[in-house]
């Protein structure tokens, strides 16, 4: 909610500000249940929307992203469009799934359900990661298939070009399309 107020205070009749969200792991976590807040208790005063919303590694179950649903209903509704980069190499997601007794698997990991709503897409980057170096070192291994998109540009131009919103989704640049509403992150 204290995130909203300003976005609203900042809005005018010819000058409305595109706000675009970016979140990690928990951080996904974090901003559904903010935006998930915002509808609750105190009024708005008004209908408010983000931009983009970004999901990186996500940590959230991925069975959630579909309509209807109470946990994702103020994050999907408040959203023009919602893209999910994902990885299933991701070993620490693996290990939040695993607290879950693998009944919940996290969007970071295995993508978003084929049943999600239109403003939503996935970026399948798994066959991408697999290209890259690892380290041997088990938990340094670890800890870059969560994170080694902050360190790679291939991902920061298509992140780029994804904010940007100039094209549409399917013909990024070094974007395949895989199946349903997943399009993959390619080597080229």
């Amino acid at each position: 909610m204290l995130g909203v107020k300003p976005l609203l205070a900042a809005q005018t009749i010819d000058c409305r500000v595109a706000v675009h969200t970016l979140c990690h792991s928990m951080g996904a976590y974090v901003v559904r249940e903010a935006l998930d807040h915002a509808d609750d208790g105190i009024e708005t005063g008004t209908d408010w929307m983000l931009n983009q919303l970004v999901m990186i590694g996500g940590d959230v179950d991925a069975a959630d992203f579909v309509d209807g649903n109470k946990d994702t209903e103020s994050m999907l509704g408040h959203t023009y469009r919602l893209t999910n980069y994902f990885n299933r190499y991701d070993e620490v997601l693996q290990i939040s799934n695993v607290k879950r007794a693998g009944v919940a698997p996290r969007v970071g990991r295995v993508g978003l359900p084929n049943n999600a709503p239109s403003n939503t897409v996935n970026v399948d980057c798994s066959t991408y990661f697999d290209t890259l170096a690892r380290p041997d070192d088990p938990i340094a291994a670890a800890t870059l298939s969560h994170c080694w998109y902050f360190n790679d540009a291939k991902f920061y131009a298509d992140l780029a070009e994804t904010l940007h919103g100039a094209v549409d989704r399917v013909v990024i640049a070094d974007r395949g399309q895989g199946s349903g509403k997943t399009l993959t992150l390619t080597k080229t």
